[in-house]
């Protein structure tokens, strides 16, 4: 049972906010001190890519699909829905990218390795997210996983 009480972005808007997304995340990995928030900024482009090929599955949109039980309260988080749908409809590849995406993006904001440490433990970061991202490995990062994740759900659109 899915919960489609919730209005929804339409596909098209989804697909040109994943666009200006990666637009703003090439900007800011080319610049730096900011490549850090290029992470975050491809990471965000990737979510709205996958809502765009979501738009043609079942399920429709991430947060308009989550299960809910017997009582009508929802299974899962949206965050922890959209993974579910990732890693269960799209290859591993793409799952990896849009984890590694998502863990470097986290670090960059909150500065805790606590996600990729083994048991889950906090464990800061001993630099700033400009410093602790170097900017050439951060501009890899990004085009790699936002490469990836496209071909799977067969977006073309590429900005250099």
């Amino acid at each position: 049972m899915y919960l489609y009480k919730v209005e929804m972005a339409d596909r098209d808007i989804h697909l040109l906010q994943a666009m200006h997304n990666e637009e703003v995340a090439n900007m800011l990995i080319e610049k730096n001190p900011y490549h850090d928030w290029g992470i975050t900024a491809a990471f965000y482009a990737l979510i709205h890519y996958f809502e765009y090929w979501l738009f043609n599955q079942p399920e429709k949109h991430t947060e308009t699909s989550i299960p809910v039980d017997k009582n009508g309260k929802l299974r899962y988080t949206p965050h922890a829905w959209r993974e579910k749908l990732i890693e269960k409809k799209l290859s591993k590849d793409a799952f990896k990218s849009f984890r590694k995406l998502r863990d470097a993006s986290e670090t960059a904001r909150y500065l805790s390795l606590a996600r990729i440490q083994p048991g889950g433990s906090i464990k800061w970061i001993p630099k700033p997210a400009p410093q602790y991202f170097n900017p050439n490995d951060a501009k890899s990062l990004v085009e790699k996983a936002l490469k990836t994740f496209k071909k799977e759900i067969g977006i073309k659109i590429l900005f250099s």
